[in-house]
């Protein structure tokens, strides 16, 4: 009897932590560090392969992107320029380095999550205004059928 209570307590707990691991408030989150991960590199090179791959993993067909610190105004962007934009930020930047500091979940509805982090970090690029400190983000995420994708990103200067 006792063996029978024990295998059904395991059975009932590695149930749950299935659940728990696959269900859309854990997803989005680890989806979104994977895409902080993937801020965090020393340039002066092209991205690997596996960056790349997860990088395309992470993001939808089209994005919405808004950088109004860098004066670049709401617009939809298509997965190759986002790649492009990767690879060229990865060459340029001596290096970039970012601490998730504040994760919030806003928002999940059908489908669609909407996540607000603060990340603590740093772009150091030759010749430009090197990018420091705290910055928020706005990250919307819809969940596609094949997994989560990233399909709208705003970043936002934290001191506004």
């Amino acid at each position: 009897m006792k063996k029978a209570a024990l295998g059904l307590l395991v059975l009932v707990s590695v149930g749950l932590g299935i659940w728990w691991w696959f269900s859309p408030t854990q997803q989005v989150k680890r989806k979104t560090r994977a895409l902080v991960e993937l801020l965090c590199f020393h340039g002066g090179a092209s991205p690997s392969l596996m960056e790349m791959h997860r990088l395309t993993g992470l993001i939808g067909s089209d994005m919405e992107v808004e950088v109004p610190e860098m004066d670049i105004e709401r617009r939809l962007v298509s997965r190759d320029e986002v790649q492009s934009a990767y690879n060229w930020l990865h060459k340029r930047a001596q290096a970039s380095d970012f601490d998730l500091v504040e994760y919030k979940l806003a928002e999940l509805v059908a489908g669609r999550a909407e996540v607000q982090v603060v990340l603590d970090g740093a772009v150091d690029m030759p010749k430009l205004q090197k990018l420091i400190g705290y910055q928020q983000v706005v990250l919307i995420w819809q969940d596609e059928g094949s997994g989560w994708k990233l399909t709208q990103l705003r970043w936002i200067d934290y001191r506004q």
